[in-house]
């Protein structure tokens, strides 16, 4: 029972981590500074 309920909270963290990944992913400031990023690699 314990288990499930840790399980549960912890998806529920990963979740969250997720999303908030996702926000800063589709941040347009972070977009460019990937890409300026990506072209000094290359």
């Amino acid at each position: 029972m314990q288990n499930t309920n840790w399980n549960r909270e912890t998806g529920k963290t990963v979740a969250c981590i997720l999303e908030k990944r996702e926000e800063i992913l589709s941040f347009p400031k972070f977009q460019v500074w990937q890409k300026r990023n990506v072209e000094l690699r290359n």
